[in-house]
């Protein structure tokens, strides 16, 4: 009996304990795994230690004690089990191990009125909400949302399904990804949402682009019942996301099939990005161009005006510069290029980076040399033909003039009847020499071979009285302007206009004409403008209709019917206009003669 008793004292210390381990157990759970886990620990816990006791054959009174603590354990139990039904809970895995970590309990306040939760998730949302019977095959709910959406009622869905098919209303090009989403739903497990973009054909015919989120509701046995789904209408954002691309594509296109190089340049100089025609032009590879900067490839005499105009860029000083510099390409050569950039400034106004654009412009600076150099030479010609032609030609001219002289003296008959033909050839030599200066003055008068400088009108005049050859038996014209009168011009050549139109008028004089002809000249500046007009009216004598077409169209080397000195006196007044970056106008509309209006530039033109 000693040893029942014994026995009986061990079974009530391990039922205690049994009960205080299921309890702990219980507690602990709790804040560690699922509430399920617990109550379905202790229930398996309380009916093991009942077992024990009546297996084991105990006294009444133990149990007793093992029944009611049974009942306390199940109790527990099926507590938990109902807590676990009531509330909330989210349950967060790793995604890469799939590993659970604590649960995250969201619960409704005591006093929300959980009765309309469900009206107004279904109605009040801004998604479609679709319920589909996985068993049946049967869309079995819509909300107004979906309906709005999609222009279909439920009614008219159903007629669509069973009469077309489930995927009818699904774009064909979309149909083989609806299909694997819907097996990896049904084949889900319990609570795995899916997501899916594709196309969804409206009432009306049109396709609305949808972007769905889907779940599965299992049975009990795990099998899936039902298909809840939610989706909104995304065709704006893909309309904008399509135009978005496009314009993405044509910058792209533009970018790296440009006629010149474009490039993107960090602060630190390094290129962001090159188009290819860059690439082609320096010769380096995406790689070398990724460890190079602008520094490195520009040639050193260029470097400081280039740093220092992106300086004042960057400053805000200027917004943009074009600059003409070398770079050194792949080979060590050396490249000429335009060069102009702009910033790219970010929201508070500071530099994100610079676009540069790169135009070859190599070929033009040879050319160009090459224009120089010829110029050059050139001008040596201009400068040095006077004496070289006009030397042979005098020459002639005062050979004929000795031989006139010795048949005068000599007064042989036979000898006399030269006179007329040396004469001739006397006067042919100075006509030639003539001719020949003012050829030289139509390629001597240009922008390099002038220096202008505010010079007296008047002097201009005077001087230009010695060197005008009169028109035999008729008075001087005269030529008029207001004293102390300056104008921005070359001395020399403006002395040469105003010879050359003086002796024009001569020219174009008829026989007729016997008032005396005057040349006012008078001079006004345009300060908008930045230039000087000087204004020459000239009267006392009628234009003839060929003066006046020899006045307005240029002179052309290719008529030899106009190669004669008004012309060619005109043709030179231009092209003094032109060396001097003017405009030259001609009004022959005057019947009493004609006016001429020069305008000469007199610094930088300030914008219209």
């Amino acid at each position: 009996m000693q040893f029942v008793s014994d026995y009986q004292l061990a079974m009530v210390l391990a039922i205690t304990l049994w009960a205080v381990v299921g309890l702990g157990t219980f507690i602990i759970s709790v804040f560690v795994k699922r509430l399920v886990h617990s109550s379905v620990l202790c229930i398996i816990i309380s009916g093991a230690s009942l077992a024990a006791c009546y297996s084991l054959g105990a006294t009444a009174i133990l149990l007793t004690l093992a029944f009611f603590s049974t009942i306390v354990l199940i109790g527990i139990g099926f507590l938990g089990l109902f807590l676990s039904g009531s509330q909330s809970h989210f349950q967060l895995t790793n995604s890469e191990d799939d590993q659970e970590i604590l649960p995250i309990k969201s619960e409704l306040p005591a006093d929300f009125p959980s009765d309309l939760l469900t009206p107004f998730l279904l109605e009040g949302t801004i998604c479609g909400i679709y319920i589909f019977d996985v068993s049946t095959t049967t869309t079995v709910y819509v909300n107004s949302q979906f309906s709005k959406i999609t222009g279909f009622s439920l009614e008219e869905l159903k007629v669509v399904q069973s009469g077309l098919g489930l995927l009818h209303n699904f774009h064909r090009d979309d149909l083989k990804d609806v299909e694997q989403h819907i097996q990896a739903l049904v084949s889900s497990k319990p609570g795995a949402c899916f997501d899916i973009h594709c196309r969804y054909r409206h009432r009306d015919g049109s396709w609305i682009h949808c972007l769905a989120r889907d779940i599965v509701i299992h049975t009990n046995a795990g099998k899936a019942k039902y298909l809840i789904g939610t989706f909104v209408d995304v065709s704006q954002l893909h309309q904008e996301r399509a135009e978005l691309d496009k314009l993405s594509a044509r910058y792209s296109a533009t970018f790296e099939y440009a006629p010149v190089g474009i490039a993107h340049v960090s602060l630190d100089g390094k290129f962001l990005r090159a188009n290819s025609t860059l690439k082609k032009l320096l010769g380096y590879s995406d790689t070398e161009l990724d460890n190079l900067t602008l520094m490195d490839i520009t040639h050193p005499d260029d470097l400081k005006k280039d740093l220092d105009l992106l300086n004042s860029l960057i400053e805000g000083e200027i917004p943009r510069y074009k600059m003409d510099k070398r770079y050194f390409n792949a080979r060590n050569q050396v490249i000429w290029i335009e060069l102009t950039v702009a910033a790219v400034r970010q929201n508070n106004g500071e530099v994100d980076y610079f676009i540069s654009i790169i135009r070859d412009i190599t070929h033009h600076k040879l050319i160009a040399h090459e224009l120089k150099e010829a110029n050059s030479a050139f001008t040596r010609f201009v400068t040095s033909s006077p004496f070289l032609l006009e030397q042979p030609i005098a020459a002639i001219g005062a050979m004929a003039a000795r031989i006139e002289n010795k048949i005068v003296q000599r007064q042989k008959d036979e000898e006399l009847l030269f006179i007329p033909g040396v004469a001739q050839i006397s006067k042919v030599t100075d006509e030639l020499t003539n001719r020949l200066n003012n050829l030289l003055d139509l390629v001597r008068f240009n922008p390099q071979l002038i220096q202008i400088e505010n010079a007296s009108l008047e002097e201009i005049i005077k001087f230009s009285r010695t060197q005008t050859v009169l028109a035999p038996g008729y008075p001087r014209c005269r030529v008029n302007c207001d004293e102390n009168t300056l104008v921005p011009v070359d001395r020399s050549s403006f002395v040469k206009l105003i010879s050359h139109l003086t002796m024009n008028i001569e020219q174009m004089r008829t026989s007729t004409d016997s008032q005396i002809m005057e040349v006012n000249i008078s001079c006004y500046p345009e300060e908008w403008h930045q230039r000087m007009v000087i204004e020459l009216r000239c009267t006392g004598f009628e234009l003839t209709p060929e003066f006046k077409q020899l006045m307005l169209r240029a002179y052309d080397f290719q008529d030899e019917n106009q190669l004669d000195e008004v012309g060619l006196r005109f043709a030179i007044i231009r092209q003094i206009v032109r060396a001097h970056k003017g405009q030259l106008n001609v009004d022959t509309d005057n019947s009493d003669g004609f006016s001429m209006t020069i305008a000469l530039p007199t610094g930088t033109p300030l914008p219209n």
